[in-house]
């Protein structure tokens, strides 16, 4: 044997053993990564795409012990063989950007991930002979068995999977077929056994196209469908393209049709590509009753494809799904190159992706204008296992700038604004977004998106936002409250929130009740920080100013506020519910007048008397011994003093609330009586029709002063040497005629003053009691 030979033959045991180590190592890997159990079925689509002569239909059935995947794509190649046998790609990667539209790969890496449905597969096909003229047409079988555990085993195995070309010479085995016109049938087979892990892997792939064939048909026209043919349930489905067209801005809309045996449903998907087909980006919608409306993304789409989809790019945060058949994918194939290696496919990638902006802008600026709900491109967080930089600068803020400056936020009063003027509810709690955003909304109707939006805003607007572009979008309960401080007073906050006083004070109660259910804050620091919380005039104060009104009623406060006492002023509002730090009650009103009474200092204590003792409890209570003397004290001071305004019912009383009012009023009486000084001016001070009827009154109040032990006369008048004399002209006789205790004391009284009188001395209108 010549050396020449020998070289051959070490070259092809070389080749061979290469090939079985390169089989044995890529199935090992297939296990490393969970997410490859969704790619088989996208590799099997991918190849039928590169097999296409114009469009291609693909089925796929699922049955109880196998899978098969089925297109109508061109015939094989003899290559297409060879290399299907040793899993080599045909185009691993294009050189040239037609082969990169035309070609994305074919029985690669990426095939390998089929044998995680099985290491055994069965292929159907027509070889195309084009050495002869016309070209030969055969079918064959081939039968693929990876499963082997040395590369001995697999080098046997891959010896087996050649004799295909043996059969191929076999006339009788593989005869010619005359006639034969290629994509008409199904005629390209690829059939997986299956075991119990088999059949679960095979439904994990069905199960993501579904998620993601939509935007495929859209991507590749080429795919012209898709059928799913379930043997197991016994059902069906076919994806296909039913209607295309285009609209503005070069927009184009396209109609899916997913057709089963007992319904054919629809889904749109507006797309724009560039003038080179080599980026497009897409977004689903919703039409109906003739508006067009953006949606969601299903969370198990991927934002990624490079014509088919990059399986695991599902988190990559991205307003719209993108495509571009010139990516340079990872090697699992489940995102884009885009770190911070620096190296040319990285650089290129990143180049792609500056260039779609220019086409997210067309998409959204159309959006904007003619379609519901685009706020749902507004999403563009910072994706992972990117150059933070570089995205952050180049894709991020570009972005987020464009959608700042786009009208795209609905407002609650049907307006839609760029972001920049609207102001999005933002609390630590998600589940307490909508709860702030009712009570924001009566203050920025114009500015808050609609409550069906909110939570999507939500999501979409980070603190990056504000720093990055110095202004204020997030909403939150301090904005809140600083707002309503800002008003001052309650009456001006209703007439911002157009209501009435009772509307917006039950509103308040609704901030503060949320206020109390936010465990992420202090609601006291809050109050004691902002004034919010209207007093009994209405006027905001903070909490710590204030007290709780336990029932005060307001004739009580009017008597204090104469005293200088004004605790209107400290009382918070009494349809307010609040943790107010302190309380007032009847009980502390009382002892503050009657202390204020004791010092007997206050210019206005005469009128603060006047009206407490014009006050009483309800008519039951006056009936009870303690204050069977209300309308008699009433009464006396009446008479004597006009200025005594009519009698009103308190709400709330306690015994103690007149005492020292009565004592001073009494000896207030007792000495207008004596600075009155005869009966005949009694008389017409009371508007009586004559002496006896003022000495009648008379007799009627000594009597009163002397039934009570409290206010027992001890010294009566006081008179003093000083000043000018004051003539007190009640006479002895003036009460002889009374049989009556009281006025004989009186009028003993009197005499001793007549002598006192002509000493010089002068009585003075004041009377203490014991």
């Amino acid at each position: 044997m010549s050396y020449s030979r020998k070289a051959y033959e070490s070259s092809l045991k070389a080749h061979k053993k290469l090939i079985a180590t390169k089989l044995l190592d890529g199935i090992e890997k297939l296990y490393e990564n969970r997410a490859s159990e969704r790619r088989w079925v996208w590799e099997l689509l991918q190849n039928a795409k590169d097999v296409a002569k114009e469009r291609v239909r693909v089925q796929i059935i699922l049955r109880s012990d196998s899978v098969e995947f089925q297109h109508n794509g061109s015939p094989f190649l003899i290559d297409n063989v060879t290399y299907l046998i040793e899993q080599v790609s045909t185009k691993d990667r294009a050189s040239e950007l037609g082969e990169a539209l035309e070609t994305t790969g074919k029985f690669g890496t990426g095939f390998m991930t089929t044998h995680l449905l099985s290491k055994k597969v069965e292929v159907q096909g027509v070889l195309e002979d084009r050495d002869t003229e016309p070209p030969v047409y055969k079918r064959f079988t081939l039968k693929l068995d990876r499963d082997a555990a040395t590369p001995d085993e697999m080098t046997a195995k891959v010896d087996e999977s050649y004799k295909v070309f043996e059969a191929l010479d076999d006339e009788a085995l593989c005869p010619k077929l005359e006639g034969y016109e290629p994509h008409q049938d199904f005629d390209t087979s690829f059939k997986y056994s299956l075991d119990r892990k088999g059949r679960r892997i095979a439904k994990v792939g069905i199960s993501d196209l579904h998620n993601a064939l939509s935007y495929a048909l859209i991507f590749l026209p080429k795919i012209d469908s898709v059928s799913v043919i379930d043997e197991v349930e016994g059902n069906s489905a076919t994806y296909s393209i039913a209607l295309e067209r285009t609209t503005g801005a070069d927009i184009r809309l396209s109609t899916i049709q997913l057709k089963t045996e007992t319904e054919t449903s629809l889904l749109e998907i507006a797309s724009v590509t560039n003038h080179k087909r080599t980026l497009t980006i897409a977004v689903p919608l919703q039409e109906e009753g003739g508006c067009i409306s953006v949606q969601s993304f299903y969370d198990k789409t991927p934002r990624l494809f490079c014509d088919f989809p990059l399986i695991g790019s599902e988190q990559f945060s991205f307003p719209v799904v993108f495509n571009s058949p010139l990516f340079n994918p990872s090697e699992p194939r489940d995102t884009v190159l885009l770190d911070d290696l620096g190296d040319e496919k990285r650089q290129f990638n990143k180049a792609l992706f500056e260039e779609c902006l220019e086409l997210y802008e067309r998409l959204l600026d159309h959006a904007s204008q003619q379609w519901k709900e685009a706020h749902r491109l507004a999403h563009c967080g910072l994706p992972e296992r990117v150059d933070t930089q570089w995205y952050k600068a180049s894709i991020q803020k570009p972005l987020r700038r464009k959608i700042l400056e786009t009208p795209i936020v609905d407002t609650h009063t049907g307006k839609r604004i760029p972001l920049a003027q609207a102001r999005i509810p933002y609390h630590r709690s998600a589940s307490q977004v909508v709860g702030l955003w009712k009570l924001a909304i009566t203050l920025h109707a114009d500015a808050l998106p609609t409550e069906d939006h909110v939570l999507g805003w939500y999501e979409i607007v980070d603190t990056d936002w504000e720093k990055d572009f110095d202004v204020k979008l997030r909403y939150t309960l301090t904005d809140l409250v600083q707002d309503i401080a800002s008003e001052h007073s309650l009456a001006q906050l209703a007439q911002r929130l157009e209501k009435s006083e009772a509307e917006t004070v039950e509103w308040l109660n609704q901030v503060i009740a949320f206020m109390e259910s936010d465990r992420s804050t202090s609601t006291r620091k809050l109050l004691n920080t902002y004034p919010i919380i209207p007093n009994q005039y209405g006027n905001f104060q903070i909490l710590s100013k204030l007290s709780q009104d336990e029932g005060i009623p307001e004739e009580i406060k009017y008597v204090l506020k104469i005293l200088d006492e004004d605790w209107k002023q400290q009382l918070g509002h009494r349809g307010i519910c609040c943790p107010f730090p302190k309380r007032l009650d009847i009980n502390k009103a009382s002892r503050t007048i009657d202390e204020k009474i004791r010092k007997d200092r206050h210019g206005e204590l005469r009128k603060a008397v006047y009206y407490l003792v014009s006050c009483r409890p309800d008519a039951d209570a006056l009936g009870q011994p303690a204050f069977a003397h209300r309308s008699q004290i009433w009464q006396f001071a009446k008479d004597l003093d006009s200025a005594v305004p009519e009698p009103r019912t308190l709400s709330t009383w306690t015994v103690e609330l007149w005492t020292e009012c009565d004592s001073w009023l009494l000896q207030t009486l007792v000495g207008d009586l004596v600075a009155i000084g005869a009966l005949q001016r009694l008389q017409v001070n009371l508007q009586k029709s004559s002496e006896d009827e003022a000495a009648a009154w008379l007799s009627d109040f000594i009597a009163f002063l002397t039934r009570h032990p409290n206010w027992k006369l001890i010294n009566y008048p006081t008179l003093k040497k000083d000043g000018v004399l004051v003539p007190l002209s009640f006479k002895a006789k003036d009460f002889a005629r009374f049989n009556s205790p009281a006025c004989f004391m009186l009028a003993h009284l009197v005499e001793a003053d007549d002598r006192r009188l002509k000493a010089g001395f002068r009585p003075v209108a004041s009377m203490r009691f014991t």
